[in-house]
């Protein structure tokens, strides 16, 4: 079906909003240049941790989580194909095909699970469409999407799609789209092109007590969405940390069009509790190489305002489970808890789970706060 992009006027995602900043909650963020490592238990923060072994069959080997969303099942994207499993690691069956047909994904960007609806919501970010499938698998609806935006995330709100791009670094596009006939509005829309600046700028979607907040890198503000409306929640103030799009812009010479004069943010995720906010970043000074730039971790408790700017989050009953700096922040959707993954040969060692092979699946870690 042949679609076009209507453009509803700037919507002041990341200019403006309908209060006034100050009035709503903030939290600063303070680092050092240097690593000052925090370790801050599970336990203290009144937390537990769970391991769930995927389980592991000829017709189910994976190698990286990319993505999971504990909807009724555990739902997972791993080398470009969605597998279904049980809550206690059981696999039940692969999602959807891997292809480049109208009804087959090539890539799945991002899932989204419909749980009242008993759907799967797929955006195949190199086939450039969106698949809707039921649990089974089957495809409910399939449709296009516009060839000249790097869509890279969705969600379902309010009966409709919500979709953020990654075409531009300062202003992200934030596009609906009507379920019914496939009419894609423009809620914002980028004032500039990428040219020669770094991309810094990824958008965060998630949902959080019955709401979807989204934040973006270059806006200090999270902003909660509902009828095509953005509601400032709060502010997460990078304070002199957040890199300037100056600095950012390369010139002839293949620098900074305006010199790094102290160290900088780069968010690596965000991901946010009913009860805690978990931020893994790095932070570059002048003159270092960016592969030398330090990863950290935040952790801020909402119910006490405790901040850990550069916490290492430890497991004292089983220090294997220990949150590494590479492992991956996993979203779950209780709103209590994230997950990670580790590699069964580097927990077979360890006799946490009996049985436990190296060539095995990866388990999953469920690290789960009240």
């Amino acid at each position: 079906m042949k679609k076009q992009i209507y453009h509803l006027g700037l919507f002041l995602l990341l200019a403006g909003c309908a209060e006034p900043v100050s009035e709503i909650p903030t939290i600063n963020v303070e680092i050092k240049s240097s690593p000052v490592l925090e370790e801050v238990s599970v336990e203290s923060l009144g937390g537990a941790v769970e391991m769930i072994p995927l389980e592991t069959s000829d017709s189910c080997l994976l190698s990286k989580v990319e993505q999971l969303v504990d909807q009724d099942f555990l739902w997972i994207v791993a080398d470009k194909q969605i597998y279904k499993f049980g809550k206690d690691g059981k696999f039940i069956r692969k999602i959807g095909k891997v292809g480049q047909g109208p009804e087959e994904y090539v890539a799945p960007q991002q899932i989204w699970v419909d749980e009242k609806g008993k759907r799967l919501f797929v955006l195949d970010y190199f086939g450039r469409k969106t698949l809707i499938l039921d649990y089974e698998g089957n495809v409910l609806k399939s449709f296009g999407l516009p060839q000249d935006y790097s869509l890279n995330k969705i969600a379902f709100v309010d009966k409709e799609l919500l979709y953020t791009s990654m075409n531009n670094s300062v202003k992200p596009d934030l596009f609906v789209c009507n379920l019914e006939t496939q009419q894609i509005d423009t809620l914002s829309y980028r004032e500039r092109i990428m040219g020669t600046e770094g991309f810094l700028g990824n958008t965060y979607i998630y949902p959080l007590k019955d709401k979807t907040y989204l934040y973006h890198y270059f806006n200090d503000t999270v902003y909660t969405y509902s009828n095509k409306k953005l509601t400032p929640a709060y502010v997460f103030n990078l304070n002199g940390y957040k890199y300037q799009f100056e600095e950012l812009e390369i010139v002839a010479d293949y620098t900074p069009k305006k010199p790094i004069d102290g160290p900088r943010i780069q968010l690596s995720n965000f991901v946010e509790l009913e009860n805690f906010l978990f931020v893994p970043y790095t932070v570059a000074v002048p003159r270092r190489k960016l592969d030398e730039a330090d990863a950290r971790l935040l952790i801020y408790d909402k119910r006490n305002k405790t901040l850990y700017a550069d916490a290492q989050l430890v497991c004292t009953q089983a220090p294997a489970l220990n949150l590494k700096k590479s492992d991956p922040l996993i979203l779950s959707t209780d709103q209590k808890s994230f997950y990670t993954y580790k590699q069964a040969e580097d927990l077979a060692d360890e006799n946490l789970i009996e049985g436990l092979d190296p060539d095995d699946n990866p388990v999953l870690v469920k690290y789960s706060f009240q």
